[in-house]
């Protein structure tokens, strides 16, 4: 099994050279779980579908630094984290998995180089959730628990209802785009899959790059991508991360009246500057709106006194 380690980074505002690392792992979040996702048995949770099923409980980043808090001192009752002590939280993962995905490089040391590998891993929130599952329902999708749970087929669902509403929407140019970057992002997997394939693997997968390269849908249903990427893989969940972040992404510069490109990551002409990804990596789209509107706020205020 692809198992990714997971961890999150608990920061503190003017502190964030000294932030606070628990692995996922260690918060035994599969017994968590059992009570949250009846539809989902124990014995099917696995280590990489847990961390996001976890996060999806969950609002904002505020929500989930105080559940991974609450969390820890359930596991671990002698640490006694106290809540006040932090900010923010992010989530990062080792960046030998993460090759070729385009995921923001995270260091927040100059002395720690091992950090250097380390990958900003966008969060999945309740919103995201909420907004894939009523795309799906507009298509006519059903989209059920253990879809989360082993996102592989998700993905397939997900992407076949961007193309259906796409269709005759305002939104065409960006879902076209958005298609477009994950499905030659597949394709790279599928030819270096292929590439390293024995001649048995190809004749028992009945290979065939003309067939299996023609659509995401194809792509991911791939007899040998499903071979090489189990349902729990590293590679259906880091997609799942970078399309909620670039609808996200999309979403905010819809709402100031700006095109966002996610392929080239350019908001109207501007490159997306890599605090702002890494700041709606970690934030809810209403986090992100609140934040707009606190800016406004104070700008306009800042212009009366003025």
């Amino acid at each position: 099994m692809d198992t990714y380690e997971y961890s999150y980074y608990l920061f503190t505002n003017g502190n964030e050279n000294e932030p606070k690392v628990i692995g996922a792992r260690t918060l035994n979040l599969p017994e968590f779980l059992y009570d949250k996702y009846p539809n989902i048995r124990k014995d099917d949770y696995m280590a990489n579908s847990s961390t996001y099923l976890f996060n999806m409980l969950y609002s904002s980043n505020q929500e989930l630094l105080n559940a991974v808090i609450d969390r820890y001192n359930e596991v671990h009752p002698r640490s006694k984290l106290d809540k006040n002590n932090y900010n923010y939280i992010a989530m990062m993962g080792p960046g030998n998995k993460t090759k070729k995905y385009g995921l923001l490089k995270f260091k927040y040391s100059d002395k720690e180089k091992k950090e250097d590998k380390q990958k900003l891993i966008p969060f999945v929130f309740k919103s995201d959730v909420i907004n894939i599952c009523e795309q799906c329902k507009k298509a006519g999708i059903d989209i059920k628990a253990k879809d989360f749970n082993h996102p592989s087929n998700l993905l397939v669902k997900m992407f076949s209802s961007f193309w259906f509403i796409s269709k005759n929407s305002k939104y065409k140019d960006f879902y076209n785009e958005l298609e477009r970057k994950y499905e030659s992002l597949l394709k790279l997997k599928y030819m270096d899959v292929i590439e390293h394939a024995t001649e048995q693997e190809k004749f028992y997968y009945i290979a065939d790059p003309s067939m299996d390269t023609r659509s995401i849908e194809k792509l991911l249903n791939s007899g040998l991508i499903s071979n090489k990427y189990k349902l729990d893989s590293v590679l259906y969940f880091n997609i799942l991360s970078m399309v909620c972040h670039d609808i996200r992404l999309y979403t905010m510069a819809n709402d100031q009246g700006y095109t966002y490109n996610p392929v080239t990551r350019k908001i109207g002409y501007d490159d997306v500057s890599a605090n702002y990804q890494g700041l709606t990596a970690i934030s809810s789209i209403q986090e992100l709106r609140e934040r707009n509107i606190e800016n406004t706020n104070e700008n306009t205020e800042g212009n009366s006194r003025n």
